[in-house]
């Protein structure tokens, strides 16, 4: 359930520039250009927290804004192709796929064919 009630101070296509920019730099940062869920997370939060995303203190953190603006980063990452989520021993790996990258462009980026989470043969 996606919740707008909340009054963001950055508009929606901000986040989600700022949103793709740090998890691509992250990765890109990664030797094997993949990070484990919760620490691609944790990142994400620490090189953004200097950013003043809601007024309230409890909210200022760029995964809240994932969570009540795309119902989760896991949601987030699977809508887009240049993201793989796999699991690794019961963890959530997240890779980047840097061919899917080559035309790169953050108005026009490449959403999964289906928004199922389950295959769909034809």
């Amino acid at each position: 359930m996606v919740r707008n009630s909340f009054h963001w101070n950055i508009t929606k296509e901000k986040g989600f520039e700022i949103i793709h920019m740090n998890i691509i730099e992250i990765l890109r940062e990664q030797p094997k250009k993949s990070i484990p869920l919760d620490q691609l997370v944790t990142l994400l939060n620490e090189r953004t927290k200097y950013l003043k995303i809601h007024s309230s203190r409890k909210y200022n953190t760029l995964s809240k804004y994932i969570k009540m603006n795309y119902n989760g980063i896991v949601q987030f990452l699977d809508d887009y192709t240049m993201y793989g989520i796999d699991r690794n021993n019961k963890q959530l790996v997240v890779h980047l796929f840097e061919n899917e990258l080559e035309d790169f462009n953050l108005h026009n980026l490449s959403l999964r064919i289906t928004k199922d989470s389950e295959w769909v043969f034809v």
